[in-house]
């Protein structure tokens, strides 16, 4: 077996403008990181949420190839107007979950 990263997370979007098909367009440029950043896309959605505020939701395990997901996270957080957010992310080193990194943001618009 592999040793795979887990990514687990949201972010609030300060853009009330954002839609389904700038969020499409902002994951069609995900390759131009790199080609297995894009596999982050396939486990990240786009959502309304009950306040009509955009927001970004990840969660899923990738293969440790690179350090992909922290790519992916940092391309987001430069390319979106974020509000705040929180993201966890966890890393396997020979079949054990012991390593644990969280990421906590907040912003103030």
């Amino acid at each position: 077996m592999g040793m795979y990263t887990e990514c687990r997370g949201w972010i609030e979007i300060n853009d009330m403008d954002f839609n389904t098909e700038k969020f499409e367009d902002l994951m069609g440029k995900v390759e131009d990181i790199s080609e297995r950043a894009s596999q982050c896309v396939s486990c990240t959605v786009f959502n309304i949420g009950f306040n009509w505020s955009p927001y970004i939701f990840i969660g899923g395990s990738i293969k440790n190839y690179d350090d992909d997901w922290n790519k992916f996270l940092n391309f987001l957080l430069k390319n979106l107007k974020v509000s705040e957010y929180k993201i966890e992310t966890r890393y396997e080193e020979e079949d054990d979950w012991t390593k644990f990194d969280a990421i906590l943001g907040y912003s103030v618009c």
